[in-house]
């Protein structure tokens, strides 16, 4: 722990360096902070760990001196507190904390249940029952107000068995039982959460509860798995109380030769838990029952265990494999008394070196990896023998071995004794842990041989875990599609390239990519198939790359990529234009092949930013700039893009809420009949009149409404006012006119879509022949058979549905004839330039052909003169909507002009030139 605290004092002084304009207040109290996270917890669970206490004492010497360094009063009690325990224990005079003491903190409650579970901890090990019950009860007035959390299970522990040891002459028996089970109940909780740490001091507390109830059967049972359970999870010191609680129930039980083997037990893990005050109260209570140890072997057992210490700090802190073997491998050395060493690990069935070491020198790493053969100084055969057999050798007069006198390296370096560990694995071995002493007999005991196979063994599980660690440690920064870094490590890479830029004063791009229509070709085709085609693209995208580029999967179709160190703007040009160009080949895929098209976007360090976030905004928002281009292109960014995103995010605020505030407004626009003149329908369209940005066009805010998801209200909100208005014309006694309302993608995506539309019929009372809702081709194709279901089950409400915008997408006929449309309405684009273009006039011939030829009625929307009138009107075109006959309409408007229709005659709407 001495060093892991010198380490962070340099890690310290090193970030000093680093930023010297960092105020010396706040370096201060970082380093206060580094302190603080090496305190009490550190010493305490030590404690609580059942580790040996001279190596916690010591380790709490260490802490308390930083403590006492850094003024950190108050962790300073607190460990104090526990380090007069751990003394205690050891038999040492110490002079105690009293609560007068914690007068002058703030929060005493934490101090005060410390100091009173300490306490209740010493007098019931001491077998003070009484003073062991009153301190405990002490403990428990301040226990809700401590947040010293990781104490409450011990408290509720100790609780339980002071109350357990009090209860056979206890006045209060049921009360007692009852706090006793109610503990209980609560360490179940943290049993099951972590059943290695709890689990055995569970199992205790089960046995005594079934000792004081009498049911000795079930007590023995529980005994004997608290021990075994605390000896796997190495709680010595939960193993010595088990064993001590188990012999005295066994000597009430008249079974003084099964008690003897119990106590011996306790009293041997007592004496390795240097806990002196238990050694001589076992010596002192049971003289005829337990047997004196021999202290040599108790000092094996605690180099034991300092070693198992060392080399499970070695696993638990290490993550990268080199320091993890040289760590290990010193600590194997160092309990072998070994001079020189070799680690060999098997990799696919050869054994490689993989680090090797000299005493009083620094462990060497052999990285890359090479297969024993090519290293002509080794000892081959002894390695091999124990590859071969599995099991250990251990040579300690090297030269009276005929056996392996003909290896060159035994006959080159004569050492004088030899040791040779398998490292086992699940019964299989993962490697060699060769050690040899050059000048004197390792001369090992058979306790000592223990040590170091349990060492190997830790030793297999730390490279497994490490090997583990690597494997997630990928995944966790690679996608798992394509086997591209991944959003995090591209971030990561990202700010390093950007921190060397800086420094060598360079300029780096960033590519943001996006595949066109991916969308399509996961709904059409599956989504195994777009997976499919992602490592494809992939493998393409990795193969346009130089080695100092960086390409990733930032998530969906999107991908990004790094170019360091780039000269000019001309770097990132010609690489998108390559990526552009290798697409032009289709994917085959399966039977089928498939073209996609990519967008690019791109920002530039310094210039359109200096750190990952904005460089990759800005990039992303060029990415837009090149969707909206059409697609298959890149463009650069630039500030009028940011310019015009801030619009469209002003825009975005104030459309929340503007439902609610009633900002929205229908407006009306008439289809006419141009054979009788007569107005036979309307389209309804929305408006949108804010009071900071004055009159929004739908084209502005419709697209940001469908985005955000706000369009589901907002449609469900027109339907209704429609039917409503509708239901007034109605009212009011003027001819019956179809009114049309637009249906968005996302409101035919809606699972309730349709119940909601029977209840606006319901509640508006709305003739369901007199309503129509169009639906743009696009829109009914994003889920071909979702759409076909749902406007089939709308089209039998007796509701028309009309396809909306054709001419501009697909312009399919399988659609046609897949969906139950009852109109088709032209879009404006096709007669914006007619009669000027004869190939106009072609197309619009053919679709008003078409529409006729599925018996639909055809709506020719946008017109605006008399001359595109005309020649609708010889194409035979039935219906029309547009200026020439009227603007959208608000409700008072269109109200007069069906007024005034129905009075007047239809005649009246018919331009003089078409008048029969």
């Amino acid at each position: 722990m001495t060093l892991a605290a010198t380490n962070e004092d340099k890690r310290l002084e090193n970030s000093n360096k680093d930023d010297e304009k960092q105020p010396a207040k706040i370096v201060e109290k970082d380093k206060l902070a580094v302190m603080v996270i090496h305190n009490k917890h550190y010493c305490t669970d030590l404690f609580f760990l059942g580790k040996p206490l001279e190596y916690v004492a010591e380790e709490m010497a260490i802490h308390i001196e930083f403590m006492i360094k850094f003024k950190q009063e108050f962790d300073w009690s607190y460990t104090k507190i526990w380090q007069q325990l751990i003394l205690k224990l050891q038999g040492k005079y110490v002079k105690e904390l009293i609560p007068k003491d914690f007068n002058f903190y703030k929060d005493k409650s934490v101090l005060y249940f410390t100091v009173y579970l300490a306490n209740s901890i010493w007098f019931y090990f001491k077998r003070d029952y009484q003073q062991a019950f009153v301190n405990i009860q002490l403990a428990e007035k301040y226990a809700e107000g401590s947040w010293e959390n990781r104490c409450f299970f011990q408290y509720n522990f100790y609780y339980s068995l002071i109350l357990a040891a009090l209860n056979p002459r206890s006045k209060d028996r049921e009360k007692q039982v009852n706090r006793l089970i109610k503990n209980q109940e609560q360490m179940k909780k943290w049993t099951d959460y972590a059943p290695k740490n709890y689990l055995h001091k569970y199992e205790l507390i089960e046995a005594e509860k079934a000792r004081i109830l009498g049911k000795n059967a079930l007590a023995a049972n529980y005994y004997d798995r608290a021990i075994e359970d605390a000896k796997k999870t190495g709680y010595i010191h939960e193993e010595a109380l088990a064993n001590e609680l188990a012999g005295e129930f066994y000597l009430a039980c008249n079974k003084a030769k099964l008690a003897r083997s119990y106590f011996n037990t306790a009293y041997n893990n007592y004496l390795c838990w240097q806990a002196e005050v238990k050694v001589k109260y076992l010596e002192s209570r049971y003289p005829q029952l337990i047997k004196i140890t021999d202290k040599k072997t108790i000092e094996l057992k605690y180099l034991e265990l300092s070693s198992v210490i060392k080399a499970s700090r070695a696993i638990s802190s290490e993550t990268i494999l080199e320091k993890l073997l040289r760590r290990l491998l010193k600590i194997v050395m160092e309990n072998a008394g070994a001079q020189k060493s070799f680690l060999f690990l098997d990799r696919d069935r050869s054994l490689v070196l993989v680090a090797a070491g000299v005493a009083e020198e620094e462990i060497k790493i052999s990285f890359p990896q090479q297969k024993i053969e090519n290293y002509p100084d080794l000892p081959i055969s002894i390695i091999n023998d124990v590859y071969r057999t599995k099991e250990i050798l251990v040579i300690d007069r090297v030269n009276t071995e005929k056996l392996f006198a003909s290896d060159p390296y035994i006959a080159s370096n004569q050492p004088k004794s030899i040791l040779g560990l398998p490292i086992m694995y699940s019964g299989k071995i993962k490697g060699i842990l060769y050690l040899e002493n050059c000048s004197v007999e390792l001369t090992l005991s058979q306790e000592r041989l223990e040590i170091l196979k349990m060492l190997t063994s830790q030793l297999s599980i730390s490279i497994e875990n490490n090997n583990l660690y690597r494997t997630i440690s990928y995944r966790n920064f690679h996608d798992v599609i394509t086997n591209l870094p991944n959003r995090q490590l591209f971030e990561r890479e990202l700010s390093l390239a950007i921190a060397n830029a800086k420094k060598n004063k360079t300029a780096l791009a960033v590519l943001f990519i996006d595949l066109d229509r991916f969308k399509k070709i996961n709904d059409n085709l599956t989504h195994k198939i777009g997976d499919i085609l992602l490592q494809n693209f992939a493998e393409r995208l990795t193969n346009c790359l130089a080695d100092i580029n960086m390409a990733a999967r930032w998530g969906g179709d999107e991908f990004t990529i790094l170019m360091d160190k780039i000269n000019s703007k001309e770097d990132p040009i010609i690489l998108a234009e390559k990526i552009i160009h290798c697409l032009k080949q289709p994917f085959k895929l399966g039977n089928m092949e498939i073209r996609v098209s990519i967008s690019i976007g791109i920002s530039i360090y310094p210039q359109d930013g200096k750190n990952p976030e904005i460089l990759l905004s800005n990039a992303d928002a060029a990415l837009s700039v090149a969707k909206k281009k059409g697609g298959g292109t890149y463009h650069f960014y630039n500030s009028k893009i940011n310019d015009r995103t801030s619009s469209i995010l002003k825009l975005e605020s104030y459309l929340y809420g503007a439902l609610d505030r009633q900002e929205f407004l229908l407006y009306y626009q008439p289809q006419i009949n141009i054979k009788t003149g007569a107005i036979y329908g309307v389209e309804t369209l929305i408006r949108w009149q804010n009071p900071q940005l004055g009159f929004v066009s739908p084209h502005r805010f419709i697209p940001i409404a469908e985005e955000t998801g706000l369009i589901a209200a907002i449609g469900e909100w027109v339907l209704k006012k429609a039917c409503i208005q509708s239901k007034i014309w109605q009212n009011a006694g003027l001819p019956p006119v179809k009114i049309s309302v637009n249906l968005s993608p996302r409101q035919l995506q809606e699972k309730n879509l349709l119940e909601k539309i029977e209840e606006i019929l319901r509640v508006t009372e709305m003739p369901p022949d007199l309503l129509e809702l169009e639906v743009t081709e696009n829109a009914a194709i994003q889920n071909p058979k979702l759409a076909s279901k749902i406007l089939s089950k709308i089209a039998k409400m007796g509701i028309n549905i009309a396809m909306d915008d054709f001419g501009v997408g697909y312009s399919s006929l399988g659609y046609l004839k897949q969906f139950p449309f009852h109109s088709l309405k032209v879009d404006r684009l096709l007669i914006k330039d007619l009669p000027d273009k004869p190939e106009d006039i072609a197309i619009i011939a053919a679709a008003i052909a078409i529409g006729k030829g599925f018996n639909l009625r055809v709506v020719v929307e946008g017109v605006e003169t008399v001359e595109q009138l005309n020649l609708l009107y010889g194409l035979e075109c039935e219906c029309i909507q547009g200026y020439i006959f009227s603007k959208p309409l608000d409700a008072e408007s269109l109200t007069q002009l069906l007024v005034a229709s129905d009075r007047d005659g239809a005649s009246c709407l018919i331009p003089r030139q078409n008048r029969t």
